[in-house]
């Protein structure tokens, strides 16, 4: 019988450590720290010739996005426990980084600041990308599940 409850409790704690890993990977944490309005995302104009530049472009304009203005000192943030897949140029918003979550979610974070991580570096949620300046106030913040952008707004947990 003791045997029997000790297995039952491990079981049971188990169980509850997987659900809380599974509730940190997915990208519902808020991407910033401290205070942040929402933006309208705006248009750039990019060189004609320039596929590359365009189609990024066009996938920041088209695909949803949330655009936040951060107040400087604070910090660009993972929305998520997950692993980094891509730090690259980001032609609008000067950076790009991409944080796989493992469960088909990746997190995209577009922000003109100097990255904070690497391709490869595992994060946690809250973990630092971006420190936020007088130069690169503006994210631009898009979520994915299964290759396909969803609305981070139906994500994302806005408090206040």
């Amino acid at each position: 019988a003791i045997l029997s409850e000790t297995i039952n409790q491990k079981v049971k704690i188990e169980e509850e450590e997987e659900a809380e890993l599974a509730r940190v990977s997915v990208p519902s944490g808020f991407p910033l720290t401290g205070a942040a309005s929402i933006q309208e995302p705006e248009a750039q104009d990019t060189q004609e010739g320039d596929e590359e530049a365009q189609t990024e472009e066009k996938e920041a304009e088209t695909e949803p996005i949330m655009v936040f203005k951060g107040t400087t000192g604070n910090m660009i943030v993972a929305s998520g426990t997950g692993v980094v897949t891509a730090v690259e140029p980001d032609t609008q918003y000067g950076n790009k980084i991409v944080i796989d979550h493992g469960n088909g979610y990746r997190s995209v974070y577009r922000n003109q600041g100097e990255t904070r991580v690497k391709v490869g570096d595992e994060v946690v949620r809250g973990a630092t990308l971006f420190i936020i300046s007088d130069e690169n106030t503006e994210l631009g913040y898009q979520i994915m599940k299964d290759e396909i952008y969803i609305n981070p707004e139906d994500m994302v947990e806005i408090n206040g």
